[in-house]
């Protein structure tokens, strides 16, 4: 419980409603609403994906129990996230939920059942909810509420289900539907951009995983919040962002190097879809496990990813004006590939050299009277091939070739 903060139990809580949309076949519109009472210090959430069968009842507390199957394309396999969550929020509890149209059922967490050594969990009959709700209402909480909290928590909704957003599940804060918010928020400088590399393994006896690996520049730096780096999504769902660490190559001799404003144009968005027990996430969806067998498969792709656009960055670092932010507009370079050991792959283009030569320096700095006056060029290379002559060193004893 102590490892739960105030987003994250709200998150491992709309983790459970979509995932009972999910079993469902993803049938209807799922609304998930949640509502903080300021004044009261109440928080409640209410979803219409379903609802609980009343012999499932018990999985909603039970530490270890789950109604999903971690061979399915789901969020939550490990049976402790939505008990931890309750708990984590506040001393005293109410779950109430309705199954299709079957009968409401209740169970009440407080501080007596809390206390108890014993593992039963009691449940009541009440009266009815609207059909395939289920409602959770906190009371008595552990953290306070506050509007900061609200927008803070609004903000890290939106980018942690923008994918679940975009096919169609409202969620809602106070009435108020979140907006899907995303981190391709690409640059298209010419001959380097962003790049998209699709490919799938077969794990033997275990599923498929689906690889989705975009990199590139971006337009959306921020040097306060140091944005850049790798983003992380397991089926859909963020798992965390912003990673600079040896992890993914930085402070690693030979690969990113050390993180630095230079290379902070730099991003990647990994996604990794298929069975829920072959996501390299941890318990409570936070991190990436990197000693995750399934690390493997994509790793090499999202390290030459990685490395070719930080040091893009690092070399366009004087002109990033120029050269980056004012690339709006263009395609992703996208590498759909069935055999993902061509995969490992992405073809990249030549990096742009640090240093120009005298005769670049000259034509980049008259380039528009060259586009004028095409002959221009042919008088600028003769000036540039004369100076080089002029400060050549010859010997005074040339050998002469026969």
């Amino acid at each position: 419980m102590s490892d739960y903060d105030l987003e994250m139990s709200v998150c491992e809580l709309i983790d459970n409603s979509i995932d009972i949309w999910n079993n469902r076949g993803k049938k209807g519109k799922p609304i998930i609403d949640v509502h903080f009472n300021i004044e009261q210090q109440i928080i409640s959430i209410v979803d219409n994906c379903g609802g609980i069968k009343e012999s499932q009842l018990d999985s909603l507390l039970a530490p270890g129990a789950s109604q999903n199957s971690p061979d399915d394309e789901i969020i939550g396999i490990f049976g402790v996230g939505s008990k931890r969550a309750v708990v984590a929020l506040g001393n005293d509890i109410e779950i109430r939920s309705r199954f299709g149209s079957k009968e409401t059922f209740s169970i009440k967490i407080d501080n007596e059942w809390l206390g108890d050594d014993r593992w039963e969990i009691p449940y009541y009959k009440v009266n009815e909810i609207n059909k395939g709700t289920t409602e959770i209402r906190i009371h008595s909480l552990r953290f306070g509420i506050s509007d900061g909290t609200i927008h803070s928590l609004r903000e890290r909704l939106g980018y942690t289900y923008c994918q679940f957003i975009k096919m169609g599940c409202q969620i809602r804060i106070n009435g108020q539907r979140l907006v899907a918010s995303h981190f391709e928020h690409w640059a298209f400088p010419s001959g380097n951009p962003p790049r998209q590399s699709l490919f799938s393994h077969q794990i033997d006896g275990l599923g498929e995983v689906n690889f989705d690996i975009s990199a590139g520049l971006i337009l959306d730096r921020d040097p306060e919040t140091e944005n850049y780096g790798a983003y992380f999504y397991c089926n859909d769902r963020l798992i965390c962002r912003d990673v600079k660490d040896r992890r993914v190559g930085y402070n690693v001799p030979g690969e990113l190097g050390v993180p630095h404003p230079d290379a902070s144009l730099c991003r990647a968005v990994i996604r990794i879809n298929g069975p829920a027990k072959l996501m390299p996430w941890n318990s409570s969806k936070t991190d990436v496990n990197f000693d995750h067998s399934t690390i493997g498969y994509f790793r090499p792709t999202m390290m030459e990813l990685l490395k070719h656009y930080s040091s893009l960055s690092r070399r366009l670092k004087k002109d990033w004006d120029r050269q980056v932010f004012c690339k709006t507009e263009g395609d992703v370079e996208i590498y759909d590939n069935a055999d993902p050991e061509k995969a490992k792959t992405v073809h990249l283009p030549t990096l742009p050299r640090v240093r120009q030569s005298t005769e670049e320096k000259i034509l980049n700095k008259n380039k528009n009277k060259i586009a004028k006056n095409p002959y221009l060029r042919g008088i600028i290379e003769g000036i540039v091939a004369a100076d080089l002559v002029q400060k050549t060193k010859i010997s005074a004893h040339p050998t002469v070739y026969r």
